[in-house]
């Protein structure tokens, strides 16, 4: 998984910076989602809420290091202030990180560009899964990362119920091994849990914290961030 600032700047030997890159967020799902954004080089205000079928284009710099994260559940006032049942930022609707107000247990992509060796490192994370999501690269040559499915139809076994639940008991998502086993030791290495999960979600994606899963593009690409979207079988 990808690190941000103070580990997160640019290392000596980086091509420099030379223009923005275009990060287009879709909403596939037939639900409101409300993206979260942290990053080095803040952008799109931390927050906003994107209804189905929705897209938007946010340009970053060349070398911005940051995530996405989808929020659902939400509900804000004309100042930015409510909950989400799912990802609250401290009951806001503008993420902060720097005040500590982040989603937490939320799927995430991660990307950090035209860093080391001048390439682009993007990763899905999994350890905690709600709404699925697929990372796409405009250069063809670029490999697209996320599920096959939906990985939070599959969380649920005869050992142990890995489901995230709502406070009305609706499914919301799936806990991390660690967190439905209650065993710290299963977020460093793969279990039969997580390769569950990594059969539905092949590419790119993190089912457990040391899983090897970043993928690198050399093309300094757009991208796509699609809620709700699957790899191509």
């Amino acid at each position: 998984m990808l690190c941000f600032a103070p580990c997160g700047s640019l290392p000596s030997d980086a091509p420099a910076l030379h223009r923005y890159r275009v990060f287009t967020i879709v909403n596939a799902c037939n639900y409101t989602v409300w993206p979260s954004t942290r990053s080095n080089m803040p952008v799109a205000g931390g927050g906003f809420e994107l209804p189905p079928g929705a897209r938007m284009n946010i340009s970053v710099p060349d070398g911005w290091i940051g995530s996405w994260s989808p929020r659902t559940g939400c509900a804000f006032d004309a100042l930015g202030k409510g909950s989400c049942e799912v990802g609250d930022c401290g009951g806001f609707l503008a993420c902060d990180q720097d005040a500590g107000l982040m989603p937490p247990n939320v799927t995430t992509a991660e990307f950090s560009l035209n860093s080391w060796g001048g390439m682009d490192y993007y990763d899905v994370v999994l350890t905690y899964s709600t709404v699925p999501m697929l990372l796409k690269p405009s250069d063809p040559a670029c490999i697209a990362g996320g599920c096959l499915s939906d990985p939070n139809a599959h969380c649920e076994t005869a050992q142990v119920d890995g489901r995230m639940l709502s406070a009305a008991g609706a499914q919301v998502g799936c806990m991390s091994a660690c967190a439905a086993y209650n065993d710290a030791e299963r977020c460093l290495r793969s279990t039969p849990y997580s390769e569950r999960q990594k059969r539905i979600c092949p590419v790119g994606a993190y089912t457990y914290f040391n899983d090897n899963a970043t993928l690198v593009c050399t093309g300094r690409p757009d991208y796509q961030v699609i809620f709700c979207g699957y790899l191509e079988p």
